[in-house]
């Protein structure tokens, strides 16, 4: 399965492969910041909120996951800084879902790879531009899934932004 994301104004519309419309994440601020997965005819399927040093994964049947951040550690187990200005870098995240546990790789190029239950399935390129792609080998994982994987990667892109107020 190949999907491509373009972003816009507060939202990423997910396309498949032949073009059309698979939904499209939409920011959301009331009750805290979220994202908010929709389908095409807009009902919320997923809804994704950053809590803390986890990131909450709730779906339309209230079933709740949770992804955790890991970072580059010296041997000491402290969290390695490459900059003093830049926070570190999400190298991993991990989640333990109903379909398997799903671990997303972050490279140094922005690049991702994803592994479910420990085999490779798939991977995220184009990160830092308007159109992203994703591509999953694996049919255990559906479309909506796929979309979920995705917002997980553009939150551990975003991890080590830096704000100027």
């Amino acid at each position: 399965m190949k999907l491509i994301v373009r972003q816009k104004l507060g939202e990423y519309i997910v396309y498949d492969e032949s073009n059309s419309v698979v939904g499209k994440w939409k920011q959301s601020y009331f009750q805290g910041a979220k994202m908010e997965f929709l389908d095409t005819n807009g009902t919320v399927l997923y809804t994704i909120k950053k809590c803390g040093e986890r990131i909450e994964i709730k779906g339309k049947d209230d079933i709740i996951s949770e992804c955790r951040f890991h970072y580059a550690q010296d041997g000491n187990g402290t969290i390695i800084q490459k900059s003093l200005f830049r926070p570190p870098m999400a190298e991993k995240s991990v989640t333990d879902s109903l379909w398997g546990k799903i671990v997303i790789i972050q490279n140094e190029q922005r690049d991702f790879t994803i592994f479910l239950n420990g085999m490779e399935v798939g991977n995220m390129t184009r990160m830092m531009s308007l159109r992203k792609l994703l591509i999953i080998n694996s049919p255990a994982i559906s479309t909506e899934q796929c979309c979920v994987i995705f917002i997980l990667g553009i939150y551990m892109l975003h991890d080590d932004d830096i704000e100027i107020v």
